[in-house]
């Protein structure tokens, strides 16, 4: 610790990471639940596409004209949608691999920092051993030369 009554010169830093931290871990967790979302909407189309191409078969071997038409204008508005749904997962994807990316890095900066709070810990704690030895050693000498005064 520093000679600063005993507080880490840099826990004002320390603590605007840790606060970062819990900011790019909830951003995570919130990208997760869009791609979550993205990723179930995208299956719910292609259940929809699967379903409009099994009725665009079925009204083209009838020969439904209308009915043929109708499902392939359906068809293609349900491949397009897919599409835009694969499209925004891959950038939510993209998203959370560098706001995960990120964490890391604040992850990384706030251990060092931590550790260097630690040793300087450590380091105040040796000397305030030491001070206490010289003060112990300083009433034992005086203890002993009280001591021998005396005889």
């Amino acid at each position: 610790m520093e000679e600063n009554n005993g507080k880490f010169q840099f826990q004002k830093i320390l603590d605007l990471k840790e606060q970062h931290e819990r900011f790019l871990k909830l951003e995570v967790a919130r990208l997760q639940r869009a791609l979550a979302e993205l990723q179930e909407a995208g299956e719910h189309c292609a259940r929809l596409r699967e379903d409009a191409l099994g009725k665009l078969r079925t009204a083209r071997q009838k020969a439904e004209t209308e009915l043929n038409d109708q499902y392939s204008v359906y068809f293609e508005h349900l491949r397009a949608e897919l599409r835009r749904h694969c499209e925004e997962a891959d950038k939510v994807e993209a998203q959370k691999k560098e706001t995960r990316d990120r964490l890391e890095r604040v992850m990384q900066s706030r251990k060092l920092l931590e550790q260097y709070r630690d040793r300087l810990a450590q380091q105040f704690q040796r000397k305030v051993e030491k001070a206490e030895e010289r003060v112990l050693d300083g009433y034992s000498i005086q203890k002993f030369v009280n001591h021998e005064a005396l005889l």
